[in-house]
């Protein structure tokens, strides 16, 4: 774990004594160890990297990544405790170096620390190969069970060394991965979808578009919030949409959703998703029109880097003065009207 910081820090969780180490803990340890003041968006990033590196690394599990267990407070998640087990990272020389694993684990004798919690899950994934018992193609939640005896642990491992390339896989598992289905609705023949942020956008959009002959977009989707990046891989599932426009509040977490998720669909995927320009403009007039052309005030933190980066050069402008003032613009200022006006529905 490189940096001696990240091992000071992964002793002092364990120096707690107990499995699960609760947030404040960690935030304590973590100012103490690297000597700042926990604030903002950015040190919440810097946490998370230094928990996500700790995890890697077998000294710490989290919870389940789409449980409850998690400070979704900001655009940033932080566990609200991790698991830190009490013999933690084993010595070099101990049993696993001498093993006999099959062929596809032969790799793991090169490892030069392994967990207690890492190394009872490939002695059994060990015996699940030699015995075929992984032949038949299984969600991860069943996969976990079967492995580990809880269907949550399996997901909190995938970030760690077990799962670095050349090692573990989901395709080795024979499972799904953790995405989750995206919902959406076909509604004409055109190659585009259209993916909203929030419920009530999507209802209502959706309820347009039908009504359409020809309709601008031939796939109307529901994101969720923050869920639509753990949507993103379902889109290969989709045959049609060779397009994807987002609409997301116009704020800093709607801002940095669509982002992530632009970047995480042309990762999985290689297509853009860009922001839906003409819908995000209607927001902006609507907004005027109910006497609020600079918003209304927000409680999230006042950001404009991204909106830079993906709103459209003619949206960015007005989008930024309003987030510089602490203010937002949301999904829901648009009705039936607008959308029909919008796209010429009778």
């Amino acid at each position: 774990m490189g940096d001696d910081r990240i091992g000071r820090l992964a002793r002092r969780l364990k120096a707690h004594g107990r499995v699960r180490v609760p947030l404040r803990d960690i935030w304590d340890d973590y100012q103490r160890v690297y000597g700042c003041e926990a604030s903002g968006v950015q040190a919440r990033a810097e946490l998370r990297a230094v928990l996500d590196s700790l995890r890697a690394g077998g000294a710490c599990a989290f919870p389940s990544e789409n449980g409850r267990a998690w400070d979704r407070t900001s655009t940033v998640a932080l566990p609200q405790w991790v698991r830190v087990p009490q013999d933690s990272l084993r010595p070099e020389g101990r049993r696993w170096r001498k093993h006999p694993w099959h062929p596809e684990l032969a790799w793991v004798r090169d490892l030069a620390a392994l967990s207690a919690e890492q190394e009872d899950f490939l002695l059994a994934l060990q015996r699940a190969l030699v015995d075929g018992r992984l032949a038949q193609k299984a969600p991860l939640k069943y996969r976990s069970l079967q492995l580990t005896g809880d269907e949550k642990r399996l997901e909190s491992m995938l970030s760690s060394q077990l799962f670095a390339p050349g090692r573990l896989s989901l395709e080795l598992l024979n499972c799904d991965g953790p995405g989750l289905p995206l919902t959406y609705e076909c509604v004409g023949a055109e190659p585009r979808m259209i993916v909203f942020e929030n419920a009530g956008s999507y209802i209502v959009a959706r309820r347009v578009l039908k009504r359409i002959g020809h309709p601008p977009y031939g796939f109307v989707a529901y994101g969720g919030g923050n869920r639509v990046l753990r949507s993103a891989e379902y889109l290969r599932e989709i045959s049609g949409p060779l397009a994807v426009d987002y609409v997301g509040d116009l704020d800093a977490t709607g801002i940095e959703i669509g982002v992530a998720f632009a970047d995480r669909v042309r990762t999985l995927s290689g297509f853009a998703v860009g922001s839906a320009t003409d819908v995000h403009m209607a927001m902006l007039d609507a907004a005027r029109e109910l006497g609020h052309p600079d918003g209304w005030p927000s409680e999230g933190k006042a950001t404009v880097l991204a909106a830079h980066r993906w709103l459209s050069p003619s949206c960015a402008p007005r989008v930024k003065r309003i987030l510089s003032v602490g203010n937002r613009v949301p999904e829901e200022v648009l009705h039936d009207g607008h959308y029909g006006a919008l796209w010429g529905a009778p």
